[in-house]
């Protein structure tokens, strides 16, 4: 248990981390506690869990999925998720998603400064390089080129 919320364990498989996430998170009938009107909401009570939820989510960052996509598939309101991550956050989803990208690509170059930019940019979900590059630079504060140079040393 965390935070009084059951948590399973999953294989490394990051399916089996969704469909375990979608779970929880799936749209059930409810009945509003104030006004007794039916209700869409989740077995999770996002705002309650905020934290779990965001830590959670960092498997969408491999995967080439907008916030439209993980609401879909999570089956959940966007406006939830998005409301959890500005608040706990402070940024928007687009930019925590590539906060976290950014994040796991220095962590691949500084384990292989070899790897090409290219193929660091496609296992964090950046399949443009141009793009990658200039997302780099805004995340981590100095040039993709500057990174893998320094971890060479």
């Amino acid at each position: 248990f965390e935070n009084d919320l059951l948590l399973t364990k999953t294989s490394v498989d990051r399916v089996d981390g969704w469909f375990a996430t979608k779970e929880w998170l799936k749209v059930i009938d409810s009945k509003d506690i104030q006004t007794g009107e039916p209700i869409k909401t989740s077995k999770l009570k996002i705002f309650k869990n905020c934290n779990n939820l965001i830590k959670n989510l960092p498997q969408v960052q491999i995967d080439e999925k907008n916030l439209n996509d993980v609401a879909t598939e999570l089956g959940i309101l966007k406006a939830d998720i998005s409301y959890c991550v500005n608040t706990r956050k402070k940024l928007n989803f687009a930019a925590w998603l590539n906060s976290l990208r950014i994040e796991e690509a220095k962590k691949m170059i500084q384990i292989n400064p070899e790897m090409s930019p290219y193929e660091v940019g496609c296992k964090v979900g950046h399949t443009n390089l141009s793009t990658f590059r200039k997302t780099f630079t805004q995340f981590a504060g100095c040039t993709l080129e500057g990174w893998i140079e320094q971890c060479k040393k």
